[in-house]
């Protein structure tokens, strides 16, 4: 008797694995950008499995509209789809065998943003060497960028001393607010570079850190009356190795494997700016790394000419310029 009633179900079983081809295959459907800007394109790309063919239809579909509607008979492939309106937009890819949907049905979503108002670039002027004017303009707003670092600026007449870059420039960008751009190929960035007569101050070779080379390494000792800011690296790049403050008599040892730095000590107080350089022993083996902070050394640079070192402004960092800068610029 319990024979008897198994074969019904075991008939019935069968019957429903042969009817219902729902594990015959998977859809899987993707996109390779899910926010655009209106007028952009988006690349559609589908895997059917197995890959065997058989009587699998495909068809595509969007909502709302567009191209990618209708069938397909790859089971593996991509299509390019141009969204030219704002909105949401839902792509779905489904799979039937013998007029049955077959399991995973594809679907991605994508967001068309509304295309930018295009507006003009503002007219950035340098009326003198020591002048930017960088109009106030709706939509608009300004930075400023030393050896690919950044930060933002006002409006307005800016007196460039602020942003002393010496022998390397400084870039001036004006940036589009968001929903904005400006006309494609118009230029947005105004380079520019700052003399040290901007400060008004003095550049001398020495006076106000001394440094003496160890092996593999450098000591900054601060012999001014004033805190220092010190940048060092190679006068060929665009950014410093690295940057620190010095207090009045305190001594720092920093590692390198530059055969020659060159380096920049700005002084508060006494308007003065110290560029030089100092030559590196790297063909020796030291006792232990080096301290960050060491003992006060004494010894000087290699009494390079300051006129000769102008490039090494360049290891300036964004907002390091800025800083040592207003350092040097009396308060009234």
């Amino acid at each position: 008797m319990r024979r008897l009633l198994l074969l019904p179900v075991l008939a019935l079983v069968g019957v429903m694995f042969v009817a219902s081809p729902a594990n015959a295959a998977t859809v899987d459907l993707s996109v390779d950008e899910t926010t655009i800007t209106a007028g952009g394109t988006v690349t559609l790309s589908w895997v059917v499995l197995p890959e065997d063919g058989g009587a699998t239809t495909l068809t595509a579909s969007s909502t709302p509209a567009t191209s990618f509607d209708g069938e397909r008979e790859a089971l593996t492939d991509e299509e390019d789809v141009v969204l030219t309106e704002p909105g949401e937009y839902t792509f779905t890819l489904s799979a039937t065998e013998d007029g049955v949907t077959l399991d995973g049905t594809g679907s991605v979503t994508v967001t068309v943003a509304p295309a930018p108002t295009i507006i003009d670039v503002p007219a950035v002027t340098f009326p003198d060497p020591c002048t930017v004017v960088l109009p106030p303009t709706e939509n608009v707003s300004y930075g400023v960028g030393f050896g690919g670092f950044g930060n933002e600026v006002p409006a307005g007449t800016l007196d460039l001393a602020d942003y002393f870059n010496g022998g390397f420039p400084v870039e001036f960008t004006a940036v589009p607010d968001e929903g904005f751009a400006f006309p494609e190929g118009a230029t947005s960035r105004f380079p520019v570079t700052v003399s040290p007569d901007c400060l008004g101050g003095e550049i001398v070779e020495s006076g106000l850190v001394e440094t003496s080379a160890v092996c593999q390494g450098v000591t900054f000792t601060n012999v001014s009356d004033d805190d220092l800011f010190v940048l060092y690296g190679d006068e060929d790049e665009d950014r410093p190795d690295g940057e620190f403050e010095l207090a009045v008599g305190a001594s720092r040892t920093i590692d390198t494997e530059r055969d020659l730095i060159i380096y920049v000590a700005i002084a508060g107080s006494e308007e003065v700016v110290q560029i030089n350089e100092v030559e590196v022993e790297q063909d020796c083996a030291r006792a232990a790394a080096l301290h960050p902070t060491v003992a006060p050394a004494a010894g000087s640079g290699t009494g390079g000419s300051a006129a000769g070192l102008g490039a090494l402004a360049a290891l300036t960092l964004a907002g390091g310029a800025a800083l040592g800068a207003r350092r040097l610029r009396r308060t009234a």
